[in-house]
């Protein structure tokens, strides 16, 4: 059932790419600075792992023919960008302040949300509707 509803399917998922790229970003930040982290050995593996399973999921999404299975297992990745977004301004990488780094993760977060608002085919279904504590 799992290999023909998804692999020999061929179904695509529209935004694979962008989550998976939002995964491997973190990844690659946290395979280059990871000692600027300051893990336990026992952390700083399990945070390798995933960061290679980001990258796999990267060379997945262009050689497996169903970008669906890729972006299915990728959500396993998503713990990554919490950790290395909410570690990154404490490791002061390239000599940017844990402020600006605060700054630009938000930065970064609020642009995906308003060009996935824009831009996405069915962002309309997850804005806010009608009820007794949104009444607009």
């Amino acid at each position: 059932a799992y290999q023909s509803g998804y692999i020999d399917a061929e179904y695509q998922a529209q935004g694979a790419l962008i989550r998976v790229l939002l995964c491997l970003l973190p990844a690659l930040v946290f395979l280059l600075a990871r000692r600027r982290f300051q893990l336990s050995s026992l952390q700083q593996r399990i945070w390798i792992l995933l960061s290679v399973g980001s990258i796999l999921a990267a060379i997945g999404l262009a050689t497996v023919a169903s970008s669906v299975v890729i972006d299915r297992l990728a959500l396993y990745l998503l713990p990554l960008q919490i950790f290395v977004g909410s570690r990154l301004p404490d490791t002061q990488l390239l000599g940017i302040t844990p402020r600006v780094w605060n700054q630009l993760l938000i930065a970064l977060s609020l642009t995906v949300l308003l060009v996935w608002l824009l831009f996405a085919s069915n962002s309309y279904a997850w804005l806010p509707y009608r009820n007794l504590l949104l009444p607009f």
